[in-house]
């Protein structure tokens, strides 16, 4: 064999190894998305058969809520007022309907303080939804207090950022 024999059968076999390492890794690409972490192989033939994994999720939330916040349902038992506008909003939350990421529990059935004057303030036609004995369906966040003081005074730890919807009263 001469030089240039050698030569193309160098360069054969690194084309051919180079096509077979490309279409390998392709074939790898698009097998990648088929195999999850939430899937089990069970082998009782000599074909393979995905079988699902049986751990519980949670049901995704139907509207995007910000990081934070609380879609709740909340009855309202009575109201404080300042300057004649409503302060504070004291009611029961009668049911959470979602959660944003990073929003802590919050316990349905207890009373509990809602701030609501500065939502109030900026859009103060919506005074009229908030009656005493009434549901009312609202998007609301906690209000973290820097000085470490949450326990002390008439201090809310949630606040009302909007409302959504009017409920009849029951």
């Amino acid at each position: 064999m001469g030089k240039s024999e050698i030569t193309y059968v160098i360069l054969f076999l690194i084309i051919a190894t180079s096509t077979y390492f490309f279409l390998v890794e392709k074939n790898d690409e698009k097998t990648e998305g088929q195999l999850t972490t939430d899937t089990v192989l069970v082998s009782s033939r000599p074909s393979f058969e995905a079988a699902t994994d049986t751990t519980p999720t949670l049901e995704p939330v139907k509207e995007d809520i910000a990081p934070g916040m609380a879609l709740v349902l909340l009855k309202v038992d009575s109201l404080e007022y300042q300057d004649d506008t409503v302060a504070k909003l004291v009611g029961s939350v009668q049911e959470v309907i979602g959660y944003g990421p990073a929003t802590p529990n919050i316990i349905r059935g207890k009373t509990q303080s809602f701030d609501i004057l500065g939502y109030l303030r900026a859009d103060p036609e919506e005074d009229q939804k908030i009656q005493k004995g009434r549901s009312i369906k609202v998007l609301i966040s906690e209000i973290t207090r820097m000085d470490g003081l949450e326990k002390s005074g008439n201090w809310s730890k949630w606040q009302i950022k909007k409302i959504l919807r009017d409920k009849e009263k029951k």
